[in-house]
């Protein structure tokens, strides 16, 4: 298929790109620096930010899903107003194009509605909010749009994410995460296989290894 990815500089962004391609879909990757991506078979880069309306709507254009890789640059307040920016562009982008497909990363502190919580999952969120209250709050409202937008979302929530290559160990489900973190490749590897699977659509399955 032909997909669009915001955020594909990134740690996460960057391997998922790299997958994506390997896997033959058609990348259509949106940067502001466009020398940070490197030219490939089957690959455009659009130069434009994720903030902007018109970037998004360029990127998003032709593309049957999307991927959304965009983080906080900053732990303040700024990071809820990026990601909410972000997310309605996506959304909007999408509507426009008649695009339903959505992959987007919202972390494993991000709790969805109804859902039961061991007394570790409770205690790790409460400490990820402590330490790092704006991410949370970032990804918490950028989940909130993606999931009362009607698309077909998926929302993987890795634990902690280290840049490392894959190892094959990696695994996408509903029950708790077993591990600590996962390698940025084998998020990757996950990001591209449930962007296939329509199982996973309007669900928010755990990562890690």
């Amino acid at each position: 298929m032909n997909v669009a990815i915001l955020g594909a500089t990134g740690t996460i962004g960057s391997a998922v790109l790299e997958r994506a391609l390997a896997a033959g879909h058609g990348v259509r990757a949106l940067a502001r620096d466009p020398s940070r991506v490197s030219a490939s078979p089957g690959l455009t880069v659009v130069t434009g930010d994720a903030r902007d309306p018109d970037s998004v709507m360029r990127v998003v254009e032709g593309a049957d899903a999307v991927i959304a890789l965009v983080g906080p640059r900053r732990y303040t307040p700024d990071a809820v107003t990026l990601l909410e920016a972000v997310a309605d562009n996506v959304v909007h982008a999408m509507r426009a194009h008649h695009g339903t497909r959505l992959v987007f990363v919202a972390g494993a502190g991000v709790a969805m509605p109804g859902e039961r919580r061991t007394v570790a999952q409770r205690v790790a969120t409460a400490l990820v909010r402590r330490l790092a209250r704006w991410v949370v709050e970032a990804k918490e409202r950028e989940t909130a749009i993606y999931r009362e937008s009607g698309l077909d979302w998926t929302a993987v929530r890795p634990v902690r994410v280290r840049k490392g290559p894959a190892t094959g160990r990696a695994m996408a489900t509903l029950d708790p995460p077993r591990g600590i973190f996962v390698t940025s490749a084998d998020l990757a590897d996950v990001i591209v296989t449930v962007l296939a699977d329509a199982r996973t659509i309007r669900t928010a399955p755990y990562v890690s290894r």
